[in-house]
């Protein structure tokens, strides 16, 4: 009876031995070690930072290079990874990161970075689960990423006599959210919802969530590609099958495109008035954190009886969603004014809107007796309106410029055109990031705003400039040969402005 005892649970145990690997189909252990030397002399470009401790006393100011640091910089992980089932698996990851000699709080600690569950075909097959802490990196990740939002284990600590942060932030590797995401793989198309809590305080207002810049370019994304989809939809019945192809080399095609007066004249138009849209668009979350949050920071903020507190991201987020409103409740008026007065001159109206309205951006917060982010909202609805143009007709005026090059040389090349004015509006655009960062250099704090508040007039003369250019556009709402005579010679050459 004893040996059939000892049987039964020798049995009992392979069962649930071969029951256990049978749940485990992978496992795969991973790590890596990262070693680095980092040396940051006058990192933020500004003056030596001054601590005002004798001040009133006749002694001498402490003065302190708060951003020159040279530090060595370890970071290991530790990795297990495991398929549970063909559609389920796990992944856990230890992370340790950490100064060489730095003894601050929790340096030398071992950190539990992922733990999260994969579950792929989820109710069906396009649908992933992913639950548990997880990295989330969006892009390039300059917006979410490794190192934007989160230190926990204090490597890279504040300085504490001046108060800024400490050099070598964007070296942390700490990107982990309690989140769940649920991803629809409609290759190439993907879409993504995400759930995540940074926070949970235990009071109802007051958690912090991933809102803000996920929101506003969440919103970016679903209007642009909307937009660009609803209108591919609505022009594809007009597609001409019956056009032969082009049969021209490309230098002489290029040639013969930049001879082409009325796109000559549209084209830095539409630079500079993109440029302008964009550099008011990337000093949105300044204008959040500097001119309306000021030294607090959220704000709080009571509609319909619920109340809430905005951070930058989610003051961010309001002001773009109001130039989006904006430019949607513009829209039908301005459909209804370029049917009676044209396209181009509508175009050219808003980037003659843009000339005033933009720089009034300047005196956002100044106006006495009302919230800063209620007179911001007017201040940004009103700059909202003249991006209708930027948003509607470029396409539009592009599309008569080819017409008219059809009527000069015969041949249809539209994309030519739009890959020449993409490529040049590429180019040029870029020159929209060192104009923001020397006047991020002129003023970028609450006390030395100076820098951010001329972002709205330097757009506008970015606007008088594309405005200008555009005045020696000529071409009608219709381009046909006989509406075009005008502007055509003999032979298909071009004949002075008049």
């Amino acid at each position: 009876m004893r040996r059939l005892i000892v049987v039964g649970l020798l049995a009992f145990a392979v069962a649930l031995t071969g029951t256990a690997y049978a749940e485990v189909q992978n496992i795969k252990v991973s790590g890596d070690i990262d070693l680095k030397g980092v040396s940051h002399q006058n990192y933020d470009l500004k003056a030596k930072q001054r601590n005002f401790s004798h001040e009133g006393t006749g002694g001498p100011d402490n003065v302190s290079n708060d951003d020159d640091e040279s530090f060595f910089l370890s970071t290991v992980h530790v990795q297990v990874d495991a398929d549970l089932t063909d559609n389920v698996s796990t992944s856990v990851r230890l992370l340790n990161q950490r100064k060489w000699d730095n003894h601050v709080a929790g340096a030398d600690q071992i950190s539990l970075d992922t733990a999260y569950v994969t579950l792929k075909e989820f109710l069906y097959s396009p649908l992933t689960i992913i639950a548990g802490r997880q990295d989330l990196n969006y892009g390039t990740g300059f917006i979410v990423g490794k190192g934007r939002l989160a230190d926990p284990e204090g490597v890279f600590p504040s300085t504490a006599t001046t108060g800024s942060q400490s050099t070598g932030r964007e070296y942390s590797v700490h990107n982990s959210f309690d989140a769940i995401r649920a991803i629809l793989d409609f290759a190439p198309l993907t879409v993504e919802g995400l759930i995540s809590k940074n926070n949970e305080t235990g009071v109802l207002t007051n958690d912090e969530d991933l809102y803000g810049f996920v929101v506003m370019a969440a919103i970016v994304a679903v209007v642009a590609t909307a937009s660009r989809y609803i209108g591919l939809f609505g022009v594809w019945r007009y597609v001409r099958k019956d056009v032969e192809p082009v049969r021209i080399g490309i230098r002489e095609s290029l040639r013969q495109a930049f001879r082409n007066d009325q796109f000559l004249f549209f084209l830095p138009t539409f630079v500079f008035f993109n440029m302008a849209i964009m550099l008011l668009t990337a000093a949105l979350p300044f204008y959040a954190d500097v001119v309306i949050l000021g030294d607090q920071e959220t704000l709080d903020v009571s509609l319909f009886g619920r109340s809430t507190s905005l951070g930058e991201g989610g003051v961010s987020s309001v002001l773009f969603a109001t130039t989006i409103l904006a430019v949607l409740v513009a829209l039908p008026f301005i459909y209804r004014l370029a049917l009676w007065r044209g396209k181009a001159w509508v175009y050219s109206a808003a980037m003659l809107v843009g000339v005033f309205t933009f720089p009034s951006l300047f005196f956002m917060g100044f106006v006495p007796g009302i919230h800063p982010l209620v007179q911001s909202l007017v201040f940004v609805a009103l700059a909202g309106l003249p991006m209708v143009g930027v948003f509607t007709f470029p396409n539009a005026i592009l599309a008569d410029i080819i017409d008219y090059d059809s009527v000069r040389t015969g041949m249809r090349r539209e994309a030519l055109y739009y890959g020449a004015q993409n490529v040049i509006e590429k180019w040029t655009g870029s020159l929209m990031f060192p104009i923001f960062g020397v006047l991020l250099l002129l003023g970028e704090t609450v006390d030395n705003p100076l820098g951010i508040r001329l972002m709205g007039p330097v757009a506008g003369v970015a606007s008088l400039v594309g405005f200008l250019f555009f005045r020696g556009y000529r071409l009608p709402d219709s381009v046909t040969a006989e509406s075009v005579q005008f502007l055509a010679g003999p032979e298909g050459s071009q004949a002075r402005q008049p």
